[in-house]
């Protein structure tokens, strides 16, 4: 037995190495046997503090053993006797029966009983410290459990001491602990004789035979077991010997394995089966528990035919124990392949049986003659099995005769064309902002504080390398442009390690002369790559090309940036594209082909700047497809993953499939392929392969992947459900990443949100939309959002209108009635104006429900009918719950929809139409002011509140409106609804308008009953009110996200983006606890004001009047604040 990872190659042969698991590399076996020579005793400093305390309290200590001696009972006669004229601080002149007594009352107020041992020993030595530890856990009633529990460390304490005395001295702790065992044989004795004294296997085999009497707990003498003999025993008696459990100890299990080795089977088998207590055994959800896992790596490392026939026995138990099955296999094939052969064939058996057989089918061949003559055909039968399939010279090359499997082959040269090496790239920098955008990033408001002294005051400040950040930062953005001119060609750089409105403020300021410390910002790829937007160069376009390529946090803003500088992009990169070969060129030539398929004349555009013959070659490079990019070392295929286990892949012809050798092909181009990045030849794969067959396929890949354990390192199969995945898929996958949460595989969860993305189509967005906004953690939800908002990006929209696309119909038809066949019966349903069911017999009589699949029905027609009707309903009601909440937040937040995408998206939508048609709409100018409002008619027409028809002027936007823009046409307009029947979706007309007072649109603050000013020195009027955390949940889940975490790990304000970078903030007292909002103390609000930024917003600096909110925003944040006021 041993402890690592690797086998060595005569290991493999022989099939006969216990390997531990990497989890016990840290824990420390317990060692028994006599240090040679002994060492001298070195004692622990808290016995003597110990002993020095109970010395100096002297008095103390007497009264409180002589009270305890005379009213507490104890597990011996006549105590008081046994201490008469003892003085409890002399240990010299006690007995071990009197030291144990004394420790027992006295040793709960002065230490724990670690310092005994070092006491005892150092006072009297191992003899008499052995026969006291026995007497103090009889008299505090610890059991023999609690020496390989809470007592472990003292346990081990008295071994190193036995084991490093001299012989006389341990000859001595021998007779104690004999004597010990004579008189009073307790579990306690037993067990702690026998761990100390491995030269006395007699004790072990005593022990055995007493626990078998159920004199012993069988689990305390796991530790002491010596040879193999014993563990052996040990373990069958636990294998026979119900009632017990074990607590899981990696130091013990691996002390007792260390003996055991391969006997440890029939312990690891009964601590799986009955040995611990599992949560989860009911729900039949075992791989959720730790300790039934460990016994199963155990069990699948142990190498013998036994052990691998309990997994086989156990492969129908429960999901679980096909992964260590398959561990098994790979560790030990040739006890494996015997054992499948023999086994009754079943469709897992068979499986895992092909697995073995075509992973070497030169070995299997080997094996098969020594095996039984059924096995021998079955093992024969899989060698020469197989299904007629294309032929490899019908084939395309990269799949007939994949190059990576070639070992002489040299990889083929790049195109380069003579006369065009050492291009050199145009060295000018250029800067094109986008209309408007310049103007955004120095409008960010935040400034407004100038220093007292002057902005020289500050400079020491700044220039201290452990300043602070927000200071530097700020006069990066706002002071002179003249002094932070100087400063910086002083050598000065402000600390930029996030994009903030300060940042922005900076590089909008200083254009060119901020550049290089921009492209300096190697640590911070991502933030380098938001700010280099405006800017154009070949370094840049270089940098850009390799964030395309090999980070994943700047490939959305490396895309934006080439599809915002095409030509500077091209100019930038043709050279190093038709260079020397090299991580530039590749990169290069990636960024090009990435325009190419944009739509971008890459030629053209290298023609016009350099010239034909690097047009020439340019061509060439975006011509050859990238199949030599395959790595200098192709992984190993996994046993799970070979192509015989796998689906077919069929040709579009529909007749044919690919054969084993290319199907394998494809497996390996998955593996090599980067989750932005597929390998090139996949491409091919997609144009002659049909494509429900190559969903089909990387499903059934996921199916041997999950059976195999699902482990992380190998989550490129995950990338080939986005590869090759299609609609069909979306529905698994968003089941896996549910999965894949609770287990928790978070790096699996947001692998599955790039496979979502990497799928596209309404269902995949749907599903990424759906956890961008309602993922579990915050980090989870801000990877969907970022993915979702990239697929945006890369269609040209904003994430709301992308969202707005895809809206599901839940199946609804253009008259939004579908049929249910019973076979005897059918039913007409259609959905109302408030999107519920409407059901109708066949003569047209509407009913209460659907009613239920009788006994006369078609059994199969009106069970799957039903089971439509409950999913559709089911999809229709979340889905509107969750239209509604997008429409009220739209409101509340001011979107607005282009007169197009209104008649397109929401008007006509069989959904959203119905939510549409309940609702008041206004109509904007770009400047916000509302110039009119309307109503959307049955027949889709719009209707202002007059009922006359409504025009939209050019050039305006339409919007949810809100009361406090309709003004005094919100009783109008409620009248209109009320006349009709409408009724509203949420609270629109009847939401009272709030506003602020004279006195606030004159100040900065709020000043609202609920509001407690902070005052100097923190006293605050009693009457002051205070609110819970749910408030303030509430809150955060309609938009308020908390400041940043300070002392003690609290938030002290919660801050809610208003527009233009401005907003609310919400000062707390005491603060919330991160992370356990609801759980808050009651909180005073201290202040609510209005702050020109989010960025370290300070009253002093950032205060804006709130004047400057418009009415509707005021509204909202008012309802916020005082909604369970």
């Amino acid at each position: 037995m041993r402890a690592g990872r690797a086998l060595t190659s005569t290991d493999q042969d022989s099939e006969d190495v216990f390997e531990l698991p990497d989890s016990y590399q840290s824990a420390t076996p317990w060692v028994r046997e006599r240090k040679r020579p002994p060492e001298a005793l070195v004692f622990d400093e808290r016995a003597a503090l110990l002993l020095e305390r109970r010395r100096r309290d002297r008095a103390d200590c007497q009264e409180v053993v002589d009270d305890a001696l005379r009213t507490d009972a104890h597990r011996i006669a006549d105590p008081v006797g046994v201490m008469q004229g003892v003085d409890c601080t002399d240990l010299g002149s006690q007995t071990p029966r009197q030291a144990a007594l004394v420790a027992s009352i006295l040793n709960p107020l002065h230490s724990r009983e670690l310092s005994l041992i070092d006491l005892w020993c150092e006072t009297h030595g191992p003899a008499f410290a052995l026969a006291a530890f026995v007497e103090y856990c009889h008299l505090t009633s610890l059991r023999e459990r609690d020496l390989i529990g809470r007592l472990r460390w003292e346990v081990l304490r008295l071994l190193e001491f036995v084991r490093s005395v001299p012989d006389e001295d341990r000859d001595e702790a021998v007779a104690a602990a004999q004597r010990l065992r004579e008189d009073e044989p307790t579990a306690v004795t037993r067990m702690l004789t026998t761990l100390l004294f491995p030269e006395r296997p007699a004790w072990f085999w005593a022990d055995l035979a007493a626990a078998a009497d159920g004199k012993l707990d069988p689990c305390a003498l796991l530790p002491s077991a010596t040879t193999v003999d014993q563990a052996s025993a040990l373990a069958e008696q636990l294998l026979a010997q119900p009632g017990w459990s074990w607590h899981d100890d990696h130091a013990i299990e691996r002390t007792f394995l260390a003996v055991a080795g391969s006997t440890a089977l029939p312990f690891l088998v009964a601590w799986s089966e009955t040995g611990h207590e599992c949560p989860y055994r009911d729900s039949g959800n075992l791989r959720q528990c730790r300790i039934h896992r460990t016994c199963l790596d155990l069990i699948s490392r142990i190498p013998t035919e036994a052990a691998m026939s309990v997994l086989i026995r156990w492969l129908g138990r429960d999901g679980v124990v096909s992964e260590y099955l398959q561990a098994a296999i790979k560790r030990f094939p040739r006890r494996a392949l015997r054992l499948l052969a023999e086994t009754e064939a079943t469709e897992e058996i068979t499986r895992l049986l092909t697995m073995v057989v075509l992973a070497d089918p030169g070995f299997a061949r080997t094996e098969a003659p020594r095996l039984s003559p059924e096995a021998r055909d079955r093992i024969e039968a899989l060698l020469g099995g197989g299904t007629p399939d294309a032929a490899p010279v019908d084939l395309p090359e990269i799949l007939a005769a994949p190059p990576w499997r070639d070992k002489k082959r040299k990889r083929g040269k790049p195109v380069v064309v003579d006369g065009v090496e050492g291009l050199t790239p145009p060295a000018e920098v250029t800067v094109a902002w986008l209309p408007g955008e310049r103007e955004a990033w120095l409008a960010k408001p935040g400034a407004g504080w100038v220093p007292e002294q002057g902005w020289n005051s500050i400079l020491a400040d700044i220039a201290e390398e452990e300043g602070r950040e927000s200071l530097a930062t700020y006069f990066a953005a706002y002071a002179p442009d003249d002094l932070v001119r100087a400063q910086l060609a002083a050598g000065w750089r402000p600390p930029m390690r996030q994009v903030t409105d300060r940042v922005r403020t900076f590089v909008a300021k200083h254009e060119l002369f901020v550049l290089p410390m921009v492209l300096s910002l190697n640590r911070f790829p991502a933030m380098r790559a938001q700010l280099l937007q405006p800017f154009a160069s070949a370094e840049i376009a270089a940098i850009m090309a390799d964030g395309l390529v090999r980070l994943r946090t700047v490939h959305a803003s490396a895309t934006a940036w080439l599809r915002r500088h095409p030509d500077d992009a091209v100019r930038g990169l043709v050279p190093a594209a038709v260079g020397k070969p090299g991580k530039a060129r590749q990169n290069a030539v990636t960024a090009l082909r990435w325009l190419d398929a944009d739509g971008i004349d890459v030629v053209a555009l290298a023609q016009q700047e350099y010239g034909e013959d690097v047009a020439t070659a340019t061509k060439e490079v975006l011509a050859d497809r990238g199949f030599e990019t395959y790595p200098r070392t192709v992984p190993e295929t996994p046993l799970w993953a070979r192509a015989v286990l796998l689906s077919d892949i069929r040709l579009k012809d529909g007749q044919t499939a690919l054969p084993h050798s290319a199907v394998q092909a494809v497996v390996e181009m998955l593996m090599f392929s980067k989750p932005d990045a597929p390998y090139a030849g996949l491409e091919v794969v997609a144009e002659i392969c049909d494509a429900s067959s190559l969903a089909e396929f990387v499903w059934s890949l996921h199916g041997l992947w999950a059976q195999s354990g699902s482990h992380e390192s190998e989550r490129w199969v995950v990338g080939a459900l986005g590869i090759f995945g299609d609609q069909t898929t979306v529905a698994q996958l968003e089941q896996l990443i549910r999965d894949w949460y609770r287990d928790p595989k978070l790096d699996l969860v947001v692998a599955g949100f790039d496979a979502l993305a990497a799928i596209g189509g309404d269902r995949a967005l749907t599903a990424l939309n759906g956890f961008a906004r309602r993922s579990w953690t915050g980090m989870l939800k801000r990877k969907a959002q970022a993915t979702f908002e990239d697929v945006a990006a890369s269609m040209d929209l904003t994430p709301d209108r992308l969202a707005d696309r895809l809206v599901p119909t839940s199946g609804l038809t253009a008259e939004a009635t579908f049929q249910l066949d019973y076979g005897r019966r059918r039913f007409d349903v259609s959905f109302d104006e408030l999107l519920r069911p409407v059901v109708r017999d066949e003569t047209g009589t509407v009913l209460r429900t659907l009613p239920k699949p009788g006994k006369r029905d078609d059994a199969e027609l009106a069970a799957a009918s039903f089971k439509r009707f409950v999913t559709l309903n089911r999809q229709v009601q979340d889905g509107t719950q969750e239209q509604i909440a997008r429409m009220e937040r739209a409101m509340l937040e001011r979107r607005r929809w282009t007169p197009e995408d209104f008649a397109t998206y929401l008007v006509r939508h069989l959904v959203l139409g119905r939510l549409v048609r309940r609702l008041v709409w206004g109509v904007y100018a770009e400047d916000r002011r509302l110039l009119g409002s309307f109503r959307v008619a049955e027949d889709l027409s719009f209707a202002d509140v007059d009922d006359a028809r409504y025009e939209i002027p050019d050039g305006a936007s339409i919007g949810v409106a809100h009361p406090v823009d309709l003004g005094l046409a919100v009783t109008r307009w409620s009248e209109v609804f009320s006349d009709y029947e409408i009724l509203q979706p949420f609270d629109q007309l009847g939401r009272p308008p709030l506003a602020l007072t004279a006195e606030e649109l004159s100040g900065t603050c709020l000043v609202r009953p609920y509001i407690t000013q902070k005052v100097p020195g923190g006293v605050r009027t009693a009457g002051e009110i205070r609110f819970g955390g749910v408030k303030f949940a509430g809150l955060m889940s309609r938009g308020w996200q908390p400041g940043p975490i300070g002392a003690g790990q609290v938030w002290s304000r919660l801050l809610r983006p208003v527009g233009e970078g401005r907003y609310m903030v919400v000062d707390l007292d005491p603060g919330l606890p991160a992370g356990a909002v609801v759980m808050a103390n009651p909180q005073a609000v201290e202040a609510v004001w209005l702050s020109a930024t989010g960025d370290e917003p300070d009253f002093a600096r950032h205060a804006l009047p709130l004047s400057d909110l418009d009415a509707v925003t005021a509204s909202v944040i008012l309802r916020d604040l005082e909604e369970g006021t």
